[in-house]
């Protein structure tokens, strides 16, 4: 299997630069699928303690971030991703992940699936987040042709428009080529409620049912880059993945 993320897309890295979360991302992908080849598409290299950690771990392909397609500019550095996750899928095959998600369980229940994503919500979208299938997916070649359209600025509100909204859509009219898993297969739980998989409990509550969790770094950076060696709680929902992973 082959596992693929994206970063440094912009030279600042959208005010997240690598941190010991990212490298978890890696070491959590590694020891859940061993011998997979894991592949950092980037423009701009990270530096630092747990870049160097990471790097061991990786196949890097260095490229240059497209600013457009089909003619419709790219504005945000998270756009340019978008587009370079699916055309290294549909180029490839293979897992996407964004480099904020862990995993806990292997993705191998879905290596024959020629295409999956997962629920954003219950109606609301399928997130890019997480998703994978086989080169040349004809959903994915069908979703990189309706960037035709695409038309978001930034932050506003088309902002997810092509990412989660338009695949949904795309399901609806073809769902022979796509498998669609629940929410709580990839992101659960939501960015509302993801702090509580790092507080102790009794009981795990979130997780049961995941192959991976996304810590959702857009809404939950504040408390993301305080975290560390030593600073997760073993008794907490995540710390128990985490030990169980021997990553703990």
């Amino acid at each position: 299997m082959k596992l693929h993320y994206v970063f440094g897309m912009a030279k600042d890295f959208g005010g997240k630069p690598w941190s010991w979360i990212h490298y978890m991302s890696i070491r959590t992908a590694a020891a859940v699928h061993p011998g997979a080849e894991i592949v950092m598409w980037l423009q701009h290299e990270p530096a630092g303690q747990w870049w160097d950690a990471a790097r061991p771990y990786l196949t890097v392909r260095k490229i240059t971030a497209p600013d457009s397609i089909f003619g419709r500019p790219l504005v945000h550095p998270a756009h340019r991703a978008d587009v370079v996750r699916l055309q290294a899928l549909i180029s490839e095959g293979g897992v996407y992940m964004d480099a904020d998600v862990w995993c806990l369980r292997p993705f191998d229940e879905l290596k024959d699936v020629p295409w999956w994503m997962a629920r954003q919500g219950k109606s609301y979208g399928l997130c890019n987040a997480t998703m994978g299938g086989r080169p040349g997916a004809p959903f994915a070649t069908r979703w990189l042709e309706r960037y035709d359209t695409f038309r978001s600025k930034g932050r506003d509100r088309f902002w997810d428009e092509h990412s989660v909204r338009l695949p949904l859509q795309l399901a609806l009219s073809h769902g022979e080529d796509i498998t669609i898993l629940p929410a709580n297969r990839c992101f659960e739980p939501s960015w509302t409620r993801i702090l509580e998989i790092f507080k102790p409990r009794r009981r795990r509550q979130y997780l049961d049912e995941s192959l991976s969790v996304h810590l959702w770094e857009s809404k939950s950076w504040e408390y993301l880059k305080r975290l560390g060696p030593g600073v997760i709680d073993p008794t907490s929902e995540i710390g128990g993945y985490l030990q169980e992973l021997e990553l703990l």
